[in-house]
């Protein structure tokens, strides 16, 4: 996976801004930042800590899993030693995430009404690897948590967001699914629309 350029980051917060008819100053209200720093991230000049991240996919209403994969358009774009820094920072994190210890996560969630419940910082779901996150949205599918579904949707990756709205749509899960709408990318809606039509065709 490349790393992200932050220019391009930048250009998808100034997108999903726009698009949420938010001003810098209503976003850096919100997250209780100065609007110089809303700026700077907007220009390219530095990434938000990251301890912000799921307050600002919560604003726009992305993922976390989306802010780091924006623009990440293959080798030939600039890879910024700041982004790179952030997926290091991520890597070693994860180090610490042992299978005993996600294992316990996940039985704490079978019984959690949502995660204010946990005595873990939410940002434990950040650090997740591939593995532990398709396991975690399997865990949610089990569940059946509305609550805690939508506030783990955001730590996910886009495969684990996928198999969880296209398996609610299958089970014809509605509640929980609309639930999830404000998360839901349109090309995400699109992609899984296109797919029920051509099954519902082969039937």
């Amino acid at each position: 996976m490349n790393a992200v350029n932050p220019a391009d980051v930048g250009k998808f917060f100034k997108r999903m801004r726009k698009e949420n008819n938010l001003t810098q100053q209503n976003v850096a209200d919100r997250l209780l930042v100065s609007p110089q720093a809303v700026s700077k991230w907007e220009r390219g000049e530095c990434l938000p800590d990251i301890t912000l991240l799921p307050e600002i996919a919560r604003l726009y209403g992305v993922s976390v899993a989306e802010i780091l994969e924006a623009g990440e358009t293959g080798a030939s774009r600039g890879e910024g030693a700041a982004a790179d820094e952030l997926r290091g920072l991520l890597r070693r994190l994860n180090a610490f995430v042992s299978d005993a210890l996600f294992a316990r996560v996940l039985d704490m969630l079978k019984t959690a009404g949502d995660l204010s419940e946990l005595s873990i910082p939410p940002q434990f779901f950040m650090v997740l690897n591939t593995a532990q996150k398709d396991a975690l949205a399997e865990n949610l599918l089990a569940g059946g948590n509305a609550s805690l579904t939508e506030e783990l949707f955001l730590y996910l990756g886009k495969p684990q967001r996928e198999k969880i709205v296209r398996r609610l749509a299958e089970e014809s899960r509605f509640a929980e699914l609309a639930e999830l709408s404000p998360y839901i990318t349109a090309g995400m809606k699109m992609k899984l629309l296109t797919e029920f039509d051509n099954e519902e065709e082969s039937l």
